[in-house]
């Protein structure tokens, strides 16, 4: 009888702590209870070029600011094809520099040298000309030999026109339309050439924006196609809680609604957040029937809360116990 007694003595205490673990454990949450999930701010960064992922500077976890350095591409193909456009440019820059310049001194003496041999040629011709044209008169030369004569003095006189035009020409250089030609093929080549540095700068992989670093994808060496998303950048700093809430409970809340919410994942710790963003979710997942025989639908709405003061120690991923509105 005395060893049914101590046994009941020690049971009791073993039952009760039982029964509180076990309600502890099972505990229903109460009825205003949602349950959200932070997330932030995400951008993958890709590259533009395909190429071979030379070196990788940074880390997951690390912490980065918009225009740092996260890795390095290398491609030799481009860099021929700035080399090439770049001479291109150059050349084409030349030319239209030449093009405005006009002739060299040595061009404009060479053509006036040709017009004073033309002029000299033409003053010989055209004495003869008169002499041929005296004796003829007389009776004492052919027909012939006055066609002859006359035409060597119209082949002088062409020769000595065709001399004085060149020379004129070379001294006016060219024209202003060539000019403009010429400049303007400069200047699409040397566009042609920003384009091709333009893709030559983006073998440094820059963060277009401030952030901690999740996620690298690829390993220094590998082969990397263009428009592949080699880092992942979050801004944790612009965390927001996500939640699913049937349409039944957007009757208690509107935008600038606040409400307490509980991180278990910071050791219990009570933020309040503030509602800015109510909009009805995907379709294919949002209806739910409320009778058996689908009479009724009920459609799920994705609502968005910011915390309404800072420096929480958000993580995506972490779940929010919110206190919703009764």
């Amino acid at each position: 009888m005395k060893l049914n007694k101590t046994l009941l003595i020690l049971l009791v205490p073993v039952i009760l702590i039982s029964v509180t673990v076990i309600y502890l454990l099972f505990k229903p949450e109460p009825a205003n209870i949602r349950v959200g999930m932070i997330e932030a701010p995400e951008t993958d960064i890709a590259v533009k070029i395909p190429g071979r992922l030379d070196s990788i500077f940074v880390s997951e976890g690390d912490v980065v600011s918009a225009g740092t350095r996260l890795g390095t591409m290398n491609s030799p193909e481009l860099q021929a094809k700035a080399n090439a456009a770049e001479g291109a440019w150059k050349a084409a820059k030349l030319k239209a520099r030449i093009a405005g310049k006009g002739a060299r001194p040595e061009e404009i003496k060479a053509v006036e040298k040709l017009y004073d041999q033309a002029s000299h040629q033409f003053e010989l011709a055209s004495k003869t000309w008169k002499r041929v044209q005296s004796v003829y008169s007389e009776g004492v030369m052919s027909t012939q030999e006055r066609d002859q004569a006359e035409f060597q003095f119209n082949a002088a006189r062409d020769q000595m026109e065709a001399a004085k035009a060149k020379s004129d020409m070379v001294k006016s250089g060219l024209r202003p339309e060539e000019i403009q030609a010429a400049e303007a093929m400069a200047a699409a080549a040397g566009e042609q050439f920003n384009e091709v540095k333009s893709y030559l700068a983006e073998t440094q992989i820059q963060s277009p924006v401030a952030g901690e670093v999740t996620k690298i994808v690829a390993d220094a060496g590998e082969m990397v196609a263009a428009g592949y998303p080699v880092f992942t950048v979050i801004d944790r700093s612009k965390s927001y809680v996500v939640i699913n809430v049937r349409e039944t409970d957007l009757a208690l809340i509107k935008t600038g609604t606040q409400m307490p919410g509980r991180l278990p994942g910071l050791g219990g710790e009570t933020v309040t957040f503030e509602v800015y963003s109510i909009a009805a979710a995907a379709d294919y997942a949002t209806w739910r029937s409320t009778q058996e025989k689908a009479d009724f639908d009920l459609k799920t709405f994705e609502v968005r809360l910011k915390p309404v003061s800072k420096g929480s120690d958000f993580r995506p991923g972490m779940t929010v116990q919110l206190e919703w509105p009764e």
